[in-house]
């Protein structure tokens, strides 16, 4: 293993794992603050809990305007989920380095999955390029992240194959890079809904509800003077 490879898997990772983990545990805990405090400041104080957490499991369900968008957006986050989580490799790695471990993904169902993602991925990429909705929505971050994605796919794919076009150690550096920079980006990203998507959609919907004289400060800020009570 070259040093340069050693030091990504070694120390990078680590770096931009706990930046993940602290980012994450920051973004979840403004979230339920935030959530928290429009509570006590809301005039109507009857928060439908149960309607919003069924809002929320529907929300990740691939039924919007864009049917064939959303569906496709729904696979890709399945396989950017589920294979990065369950893959023999990664598995192995935890082992190692932490002494845990889980069942994986048959060799064949991850293989299929990494296809669907790098798939599914290329025809997103296609929307934002040439729909020009998309394109008017879509940011720099968004081709940038997409991009990283495709990318830390397909190296990982061309490493596992016996007969690789790339030398080994050449594709697994990328792909390792990759990684390491997808992690560290999560917190700071669209990424982190993947994970924290359920909270946030809750606390969201609950911070919109007004607070109370919700109005008559509006009219304050806007005029200069409150509203004359009738």
């Amino acid at each position: 293993m070259s040093p340069m490879l050693e030091f990504a898997r070694g120390p990078l990772f680590v770096f931009c794992f706990a930046v993940m983990c602290l980012g994450l545990v920051r973004n979840g805990l403004l979230a339920l603050f935030d959530m928290i405090r429009a509570v006590r400041r809301a005039g109507d104080r009857d928060v439908p809990y149960g309607q919003l957490v069924r809002e929320t499991l529907i929300g990740l369900l691939p039924f919007r305007a864009d049917v064939l968008f959303s569906m496709f957006s729904f696979l890709f986050h399945i396989g950017l989920v589920i294979v990065p989580i369950f893959l023999l490799d990664h598995i192995l790695l935890w082992r190692s380095g932490v002494g845990i471990a889980w069942p994986a993904l048959p060799r064949i169902a991850a293989n299929i999955l990494t296809l669907v993602t790098l798939g599914t991925g290329l025809v997103l990429l296609g929307y934002r390029i040439f729909s020009p909705h998309m394109r008017f929505v879509s940011g720099t971050m968004d081709y940038g992240l997409l991009v990283l994605i495709l990318v830390l796919f397909a190296t990982g794919f061309i490493a596992s194959r016996p007969f690789s076009p790339m030398p080994y150690d050449s594709a697994m550096l990328i792909h390792v890079l990759c990684g390491d920079a997808i992690l560290f980006l999560i917190p700071f990203t669209k990424l982190s809904h993947c994970v924290l998507y359920p909270l946030l959609r809750v606390s969201s919907n609950v911070a919109w509800r007004f607070p109370s004289h919700a109005g008559e400060e509006i009219t304050k800020t806007l005029y200069g003077k409150e509203v004359r009570k009738v």
